[in-house]
């Protein structure tokens, strides 16, 4: 960028002077201080522009730090949510299902005791 403007205002003055009339010393020198600073300026764009960049750099990290740690954060929010909704709705039917198990098991052992009584009294209307 600096090569540019320094190579485009020698053109430039390149150009002018061959149109205008024949330059003098003192507008050769003039030309010249004008160059310099010209110069000192390209430079010192350069340097701040080669700082912006580096802020520029710095930031892009931090803020890719931040979208990272956003998403995890968005990732664990998204697990935790999973289980409170499994814990409300799955849950309750889990240990219905268990409840209901225990309840036939239990049945079940009610009906045999029952039909083993009831087979032990007819053994003994029969039996007298």
């Amino acid at each position: 960028m600096k090569k540019f403007l320094v190579v485009f205002f020698v053109l430039l003055g390149a150009s002018v002077s061959a149109v205008a009339q024949q330059l003098t010393k003192a507008d050769i020198q003039s030309l010249e201080t004008n160059m310099t600073k010209l110069q000192e300026t390209v430079t010192d764009i350069d340097k701040r522009l080669t700082r912006l960049e580096v802020t520029v750099t710095e930031m892009e990290k931090r803020l890719s730090n931040q979208i990272t740690a956003l998403n995890t954060f968005v990732q664990w929010a998204i697990c935790v949510l999973f289980l409170i909704v499994f814990a409300v709705i799955a849950l309750p039917q889990i240990f219905g299902y268990l409840r209901e198990k225990k309840e036939r098991q239990d049945f079940q052992k009610r009906l045999e005791k029952l039909e083993q009584e009831l087979a032990q009294s007819k053994t003994r209307i029969i039996a007298p």
